[in-house]
């Protein structure tokens, strides 16, 4: 209701005080007046108070923290509602504001970083307009802005650390560089880099990262970028950079490298070769060795070790020392007190050398010294030096059988039952080199021994014997014997010119001639294709009787011979069927005996040879390597593993096949079957299988390929190749357990140590295992030691912000390759240290409250929180304070300190209370410190707020409510819970009515959204009524409006707001009541299995989170996300179906995650079936089978009896033969093995070893070696065999003597061990050429050679002597093998050595080419051939190319063009018309294409005759000729210019005459001397004379060494400076090309170059050097040998192409005329032919003297001068 009401003024006077505080108007609207002023003259006019405007009131405002003190930054205006005059104040120290203008100055510096934030109070104050002036006060809070003023601070500097080299790439090495920038947003981002002009290596290795941290505050990261290596580098110095884009910072960083025990001990000089001599002392020095420890940084200790695998202990290592200061060690190798001897069968093996192994092994420093102990290796050869300790020994040494020879004179007799060995054992070729030497005893013989008997071998001319030999003998001339006469024949063995040893060899000669056969030859040899037919006639033998008694019979004998029929009395040969096969046996030899009649006792034998001609009737045939096939149902197949990685084949992997075909050529071609790309290719020529990329287990298991060989008739045979990658066995390591659980507090510090696990690794050493964190929750939080296995926190730990527990997965690997891990789980668990600052909930509190308000009322309740558990904050309020009167004005501290004590605080609920009661007027506003703090924390922990308290006038004309309602806020908020009963008491109102000063007791409701909250007097309360109940999940707030009403009816209204909380009243429910799941066996943590789910209708998170777990005696095996609830395998289970095939667990559900009596809970059941997988492998039991050799084929041998515990196996059997015999199979599906072939000769006491596969039909294998004895039933019935892959080697011929040639190998399947497999091999026979070159039909003659060695025992046959492939390309050697048995049995083969070339033959040309006469026409064309060349060289290609070349003069005329590799031709290269001479001579010399040598023998010399074409000739001067050489010189040249080199041989003469034009066109000789020097030792021709008067003309110098053989001729033209043309360049050296080149551009055809053709020629004059290093070059043209004008030459250079030849040169534009600057001579001749050069010279001389003189006395002048000047006078 509204009223007008009018009063006096004594009215006023009582309500003054609060008109003053509130307003006129506020005041008048308390009483519900309105005034009208304008009815009365005597109406009230009061004092309106000013305002200030918007824009004027410092709203808003905030000022730049770089503002220059003075400056004026704001004006505040405000308003007068009478107009009255305005004065402005404001608070604080920083401005001043002018009180009329209301301009604010800045008087005082700003630094946003100091101080953010100014409080100021602005007043605005009205002159009163007649009564007291009204002061209206803001208050405003005015922010500095920041400007970027200050730099990124590096602090704790310095910095340095050390890092390991074996820090994994990516892994943080330092973050303990903190930065701050104090500036603000922007102006505080840091960036930090790395210096990489400075510290270049440094910025490569590590990488450099910023991390914000907090406003202002980053912290720098080191991280690895490449591997370490302290051996490269042992320390980094690192400079950063930190830059917030204006300001930067630098700092220095020291990185040191710590060495660890990564590198193994290095051997210096190794591997070791030594030398030492047989039969030396013992201690004998063998050699010295030096080893010292990789890791130079930190060494280690060494242990030195000598192994000899052989056990001979010949060999020790002593006085083993190391050097205190590089850690190196020296030791001596030497000999022991065991004998050497070069000849012990274990060192001839090893042809003389013996090897040793070198081991130095790592000793840990210390016990902490963890780190694997290295170990190096390196070989030691030892050559053991042969001495001369053995003499020939004849085997037998006694020959007690008395040879018998046959009485026919005039014949020859060789002794057939004669064959005697001879032996020296010594090793070196040297010692062991002895000859024969026949005697006998006869005294009186007419005959001297050699007349009579003779060796067959070795051969008599040379009876020498390398090592060992057979000595055959024969007699030359029975008839130079005595019928009936006893001979004692001496053979002595003679070294070094004597007699070492004989042996006596008695002979009877028959008393009278014996009726023996004579053979027509010696040696009967034929030659027959290999497809000869049966029945054919092979040869035909004839012999005669020695006295014509008819009647011979002929037999075969030898080898071979059951495949010929011959007839005995006609001696025909005849082919039975297949008698010969090439490829079986090449060569045949054997006896045929021819016997004089059935009543002749004697038979005579002659050696048949046949030799077998080649077909090319065979496939070819892919060679069964040992080791490496297996016969398969598909045929034979090639099977080779390798392990996983490899990335070569080692050794090399050969899949070849050879032709039976001699001569035949075999390609390979590859096709691949694998599933995926397996980069295997085969060389074509070679068959070797070779990788283009790594072979890895993980892509494929198998590569299965098909080789393909084709000869060159196209013939092709298939081989089937298996290559299987193999995963290396390796056992894994194991941890003893599977989960650890660790507790560490929350305040550890980082790097400390949490837990240290420990793995073991069966099959290597534990020191060597490495371990890593596999996975954690929080990347990098945990570090783990690799190799000690300690586990360290690597961060910052946080009970209350971060996980509680951090389950870590950590692997351990082993050394094995490839290596193996286990794995083991870490729990870490963070328990709670009060270690957390409490934490006001905000930094300034604001708060209001009447004047009218009563004691005890609480004002606030400060609320502060802790996140430690067991935090007990105690909160406090003190002073400085601050106080503000009603008009703005701040009052003094002590004033402040009197109003702060009307509040005090509760320690424990933070309420202030009001003591005493506030008056507005004195203190509107009151600021002071709200403290907080944590007396359990580890230390001090506190807060601090600031609270600013608002005492607001009180509107005594209306009821007031109680704290916290306000008439600004009027609101009474509350928190009720769900559960409350019918009728409680929600909360008491309390109001206050001022004017009757009593509470009020009439409240009403006068709005709400319910109907459950009814008043009862004061008292709001709970009221049910039918079904309505307080529900948190139904309705969580609600909103009441009550109205007091005062007695006089004054009214206020307060809001009500009620906030429901939850209380736990709804128990979890599970979706299912059971949960079916399925795992597979073996499966690891995490492996999912099946999710349940649980709900609880409680809605707060408090109450209705449902948690999970598992619960029964199996629960262990599993593990549940307690959020999510999905059922996973647990770390380190073993889920094994043969133990357990199903699980039972427990699932319970709970709400309230935090726990307590009121949590609820529900429980389901889980059935986890186990599913089976293929994991156990089949066990078999393996015994020793025995079979007898005669076993027939399908004999039982025995059965493999298996098992597979794994769910429906279906075992398999397979048999892998790797010895390639086939001698057993296996059955499929029983695993009985049984006889596959027949054992006849395979009989031995060692047991054959059989590979058994047994699969259990899921790809799952075990390989069983199962081992079968053959027992020896039948002797020595087994024959030997050679099995080498080829039987043609091919050596160098420049092979030393003692190369090893070849291996011949033999087998036989008959045990070694009672010597019947034991196998000798024999050298029978020796020649050359080869057999394949004796088929060929191009051989005159077959010699015997005694080239070749062979080892009765190894079969190595090495060489005797030195060969040479000129004279014999090729050897054919006949090679026996016999066993031990009884009888022996044997089988021979041709072996053949090829020699491969060599350069070792100079090329050479026939004498007759070595001087030829020639004759030429002048008009003989360019281009024509004069001469083909053909030189020889008995090398083959490439050795024996040629290469042709022109020697001395003559290469402008002639060249020479290569035709072939041994040939070449001389070709006419210029116009001979213009030649002077009528005669010349050229040298072609060859050489070998590869060797740049002088030899005598290919050398030619080229005498040409010129024929001058007489008809149409012309005068000699008038004829253009050719000139050899042309110079231009400029005539402004200076005397003693060098201007060339003649290019002549020492000792030359020379003529010079000048041309000048005279007159016309005409021009005339004359002789001129002294114009141009030419030093005739070196040829160097220098300006001699001034050339001015003898411009436009030439010189014509004719020049003849000595000799008188070599003639040239020189033209110089001599032309004006001014008629040249000059350009200048950068490169000098390159002028020699640009003048090539533009020749060539010019006298190329006149299509390519569009100017007419001519023989052009660029020629330079003069070059000068200028101070900018360019070179000033002159030059012109000729054409025809005549010099063109200046206007034509530019003309012809003025072309696009050219300019392209000038620019590419550097050449810049070109000018008309040559610059005349002198310059000083390149050279002056040794000795001056005139005294001019002299007197110029002197002149020069005397000049430089007066000028020195002259500038010396001015100096004395000026000295003496300057000394009178200071004296005073």
């Amino acid at each position: 209701m509204r009223r007008t009401f009018s009063f006096r003024w004594d009215h006023f006077h009582g309500a003054i005080y609060l008109l003053l505080i509130s307003g006129f108007s506020e005041f008048l609207h308390n009483y519900g007046i309105a005034v009208t002023l304008a009815q009365s003259s005597n109406t009230f006019r009061p004092n309106q108070p000013p305002v200030f405007l918007p824009g004027g009131d410092l709203s808003k405002f905030s000022i730049p923290e770089d503002t220059p003190v003075g400056s004026v930054v704001y004006r505040l205006k405000g308003s007068d509602p009478e107009n009255g005059e305005l004065q402005y104040s404001i608070s604080g120290e920083y401005f001043r504001v002018n009180k009329k203008s209301g301009d604010l100055t800045l008087i005082k510096a700003l630094d946003r970083e100091v101080e953010p934030k100014l409080d100021a109070i602005i007043s605005l104050t009205d002159d009163g307009n007649g009564l007291e002036p009204t002061t209206v006060s803001l208050r405003r809070e005015i922010y500095i802005q920041d400007r970027n003023d200050n730099p990124p601070i590096f602090l704790r500097r310095p910095y340095s650390f050390k890092v390991s080299e074996r820090t994994r790439v990516g892994a943080t090495v330092f973050s303990e560089i903190p930065i701050t920038d104090a500036d603000f947003g922007p102006n505080a981002q840091v960036s930090l880099i790395c210096d990489k002009e400075e510290t270049p290596e440094a910025c490569k290795t590590f990488k450099v990262e910023v991390q914000k941290v907090g406003d202002g505050k980053f912290v720098g990261i080191l991280s690895l970028e490449i591997p370490l290596d302290y051996e490269t580098h042992n320390s980094y110095p690192m400079t950063l950079i930190a830059s917030d884009g204006v300001n930067t910072a630098k700092a220095f960083v020291a990185i040191s490298v710590l060495d660890i025990q990564d590198q193994s001990p290095k051997f210096y000089g190794g591997p070791y070769v030594f030398k030492v001599k047989e039969n030396s002392t013992p201690g004998t020095k063998v050699g010295e060795i030096s080893v010292q420890d990789g890791d130079v940084g930190n060494p280690r200790n060494l242990q030195l070790r000598l192994i000899d695998e052989a056990e001979n202990k010949y060999f020790r290592l002593t006085n083993v020392e190391r050097d205190m200061f590089t850690g190196t060690y020296t030791a001596l190798v030497e000999t022991t007190n065991y004998t050497l001897d070069a000849e012990d069968e274990f060192i001839r093996e090893n042809l003389g050398v013996y090897e040793l192994i070198l081991e130095a092994r790592e000793i840990p420093l210390h016990a902490e010294d963890t780190e694997p102990t290295l170990i190096t290796r390196t070989g030691v050869a030892v050559i053991i030096e042969d001495v001369d300790d053995h003499l020939p020994t004849f085997i037998p040494p006694q020959f007690t059988r008395i040879l018998r020879i046959p009485y026919n004179p005039e014949e020859s007799w060789m002794f057939p039952d004669f064959r005697v060995e001879v032996e020296d054992s010594d090793v070196d070729h040297h010692n062991s080199k002895f000859s024969l030497k026949l005697d006998w005893n006869i005294e009186d013989s007419p005959y001297e021994i050699d007349d009579v008997f003779a060796f067959v071998t070795p051969s008599n001319e040379d009876p020498t014997i390398q090592s060992k030999g057979i000595i055959t003998l024969e007699v030359l001339n029975i008839s130079k014997l005595e019928p009936g006469q006893m001979i004692d024949l001496q053979i002595g063995a003679v070294q070094n010119g004597h007699i070492v040893s004989n042996l006596n060899v008695p002979i009877e000669v028959a008393p009278g001639p014996k009726i023996i056969p004579i053979f027509s030859q010696n040696v009967y040899r034929v030659a027959l294709p290999e497809d000869i037919a049966e029945g054919e006639l092979v040869a035909k033998i004839t012999a005669k009787n020695h006295n014509e008694i008819p009647g011979i019979k002929y037999s075969l004998i030898g080898i071979g011979a059951e495949k010929f029929d011959v007839n005995e009395d006609t001696g025909e040969i005849r082919c039975k069927a297949k008698c010969l096969d090439y490829e079986r046996n090449q060569h045949n030899f054997f006896l045929i005996k021819a016997k004089s009649g059935e009543k002749v006792d004697d038979e005579v034998p002659v050696l048949f040879y046949l030799d077998t001609i080649e077909r090319n009737d065979n496939y070819p045939e892919f060679e069964k390597v040992p080791g490496l096939g297996t016969h398969t149902a598909n045929g034979y197949l090639v099977r080779r593993a390798v392990p996983d990685g490899t990335a070569k084949f080692d050794p090399a992997f050969y899949v070849k096949a050879s032709d039976p075909d001699v001569n035949d050529t075999i390609t390979y071609s590859l096709q691949d079957h694998s599933v995926k790309e397996s980069g295997i290719f085969i060389n074509e020529q070679t068959g070797e299988l070779e990788l283009e990329k790594t072979l890895k287990w993980s892509e494929a298991g198998e590569h299965r390929l098909t080789v393909t060989a084709t000869d060159s008739t196209g013939k092709a045979t298939h081989q089937s190749v298996l290559i299987v990658v193999q995963a290396i066995p390796n056992i894994p390591p194991s941890f003893p357990y599977k989960v650890q659980h660790v507790e560490v507090p929350e305040t550890l510090e980082k790097g400390s140590q949490i837990f240290t696990v420990k793995a073991h690794d069966p099959d290597g050493q534990d020191s060597a295992i490495r371990y890593s964190i596999e996975s954690q929750t929080t990347q990098d939080l945990f570090a783990v030691e690799e190799t000690t296995g300690t586990l360290r926190l690597n961060g910052q730990l946080d009970y209350e912000e971060k996980q509680r527990i951090y389950p870590i997965k950590i692997r351990a690997q082993d050394e094995g390759k490839p290596p193996e891990t286990a794995q083991v789980y870490v729990e870490v668990h963070v328990t709670d240290e009060n270690d957390e600052l409490p934490k006001f909930s905000e930094k300034r509190y604001t708060v209001e409250m009447s004047e009218s308000s009563k004691p005890d009322l609480v004002v606030m309740t400060l609320k502060a929180g802790d996140k430690d558990d067991n935090a007990f904050l105690e909160y406090s309020i003190s002073c400085p304070c601050q106080v503000w009167d009603a008009s703005g004005s701040m009052g003094s501290s002590a004033d402040a300190e009197s109003y702060f004590k009307n509040l005090r605080i509760d320690p424990e609920s933070g309420e202030i209370v009001l003591v005493d009661t506030f008056e507005h007027k004195k203190t509107a506003v009151l600021e002071f410190q709200a403290h907080v703090q944590d007396n359990n924390g580890i230390k001090l922990q506190s807060d601090t707020a600031a609270v600013t308290l608002y005492v607001t006038a009180a509107e005594r004309t209306k009821p007031i409510f109680g704290h916290p309602w306000t008439t600004g806020n009027p609101w009474i908020n509350l928190t009720i819970p769900e559960d409350l009963d019918n009728g409680t008491v929600v909360v008491t109102l309390n109001a206050w009515d001022y004017i009757e000063n009593l509470p009020i007791t009439d409240f009403r409701i006068i709005e709400s959204d319910s109907d459950i909250f009814k008043l009862n007097g004061s008292q709001l309360i709970v009221k049910y009524d039918g079904d309505s109940q307080l529900d948190y999940e139904t309705q969580d707030s609600y909103i009441l409006a009550v109205k007091a009403i005062a007695p006089h009816g004054a009214e206020s209204i307060a809001n009500v707001g009620i906030q429901i909380s939850d209380v736990n009243d709804n128990a979890p429910t599970f979706t299912k009541p059971e949960y079916k799941g399925k795992v597979l066996e073996n499966s690891g943590y995490p492996t999912p299995i099946v999710t349940v789910e649980a709900v609880d209708l409680d809605g707060s998170p408090g109450y209705g989170s449902v948690r999970y777990a598992l619960t029964g005696p199996q629960s262990h095996l599993f593990t549940i996300d307690e959020l999510a609830g999905v059922v996973q395998v647990a770390p380190g289970a073993e889920i094994d179906r043969e133990k357990d095939e199903s699980h039972l667990i427990t699932v319970v559900a709970m709400d309230t995650p935090s726990g307590g009596p009121f949590q609820l809970t529900a429980t389901a059941q889980l059935h986890i079936l186990v599913q089976d997988e293929n994991d156990n492998d089949p066990v078999c039991k393996v015994l020793e089978f025995l079979v007898a050799e005669n076993a027939p084929v399908g004999t039982a041998v025995g059965n493999i009896s298996c098992v597979d515990p794994d769910e429906n196996p279906k075992l398999s059997f397979q048999m892998r033969d790797e010895t390639h015999l086939s001698l057993f199979n296996v059955d499929k599906d029983t695993g009985k093995i049984s006889v596959a072939r027949v054992l006849r000769g395979r009989g031995r006491s060692a047991p054959y070893i059989m590979t058994v596969i047994v699969e259990d039909g899921k790809e799952r294998t075990v390989n069983l070696a199962v081992p079968i004895k053959i027992a020896n039933v039948i002797p020595n019935d087994g024959k030997p065999k050679f099995v080498n892959e080829n039987f043609t080697v091919t050596i160098s011929e420049a092979s030393m003597r003692g190369t090893p040639v070849l291996y011949v190998k033999g087998e036989d399947t008959d045990s070694f061990d009672n010597g019947e497999g034991r196998l000798h091999y024999h050298l029978m026979k020796q020649f050359s050429p080869c057999q394949s070159l004796i088929n060929a039909g191009n051989v005159s003659r077959v010699d015997d050679v005694d080239l070749f060695r062979l080892d009765e025992i190894t079969g190595v046959l090495t060489l005797k002597d030195s060969v040479d492939r000129e004279k014999n390309p090729c050897f054919s050697v006949l090679v026996s093998v016999e066993d031990s048995g009884i009888p022996p049995q044997s089988e021979t083969q041709f072996f053949e050595i090829h020699l491969s070339d060599v350069d070792d033959s100079l090329p050479y040309l026939p004498k007759e080419v070595r001087n030829l006469q020639l004759t030429l026409n002048e008009s003989t064309k360019v281009g024509s051939i004069v001469y083909n060349f053909t030189g020889e060289d008995r090398d083959i290609h490439p050795n024996n190319m040629i290469t042709f070349e022109i020697s001395g003069g003559g290469k402008d005329l002639f060249k020479v063009i290569p035709t072939g590799d041994q040939s070449a031709k001389l070709i006419l290269n210029a116009d001979l018309r213009g030649m002077e001479h009528e005669a010349l001579t050229v040298v072609i010399k060859c050489h070998p294409k590869h060797k740049k040598l002088s030899v005598p023998e290919c050398s030619s010399k080229v005498n040409i005759k010129l024929n001058r074409d007489l008809k149409g000739a012309v005068n000699y001067l008038g004829k253009t000729k050719y000139y050899e050489m042309i110079l231009g010189v400029a005539s402004g040249t200076t005397v003693g210019n060098l201007i060339g080199n003649v290019g002549m041989p020492k000792k030359f003469k020379s003529s010079v005459q000048m041309f000048h034009p005279m007159g016309g066109l005409s021009s005339s000789p004359y002789n001129v001397t002294d114009m141009i020097r030419i030093d005739d030792e070196t040829g160097d021709i220098f300006v001699w004379d001034n050339l001015e008067k003898f411009s436009n003309g030439h010189l014509r110098v004719q020049m003849i060494d000595d000799s008188g053989t070599m003639k040239k001729n020189l033209k110089v033209f001599i032309e004006p400076n001014e008629q040249l043309l000059s350009a200048d360049m950068v490169e000098f050296p390159k002028l020699q090309k640009w003048m090539d080149e533009v020749d060539g551009f010019l006298n190329s055809p006149e299509e390519k170059t569009g100017i007419k053709r001519g023989h052009f020629h660029i020629l330079t004059f003069d070059q000068t050097n200028s101070y900018d290093g360019r070179t000033k070059v002159c030059f012109q043209l000729l054409e025809n040998e005549n010099m063109v004008s200046q206007e034509k030459a530019l003309q012809i250079l003025d072309n696009g192409d050219l300019q392209d030849i000038f620019l590419k040169y550097s050449f810049e534009d070109i000018q008309k005329g040559c610059p005349t600057r002198p310059r000083l001579p390149a050279r002056l001749a040794l000795t001056a032919g005139t005294s001019r050069f002299w007197i110029e010279r002197s002149l020069i001389g005397i000049a430089s003297v007066v000028a020195i003189a002259t500038i010396s006395a001015i100096l004395i002048l000026c000295l003496i001068s300057r000394k009178r000047v200071k004296d005073g006078h």
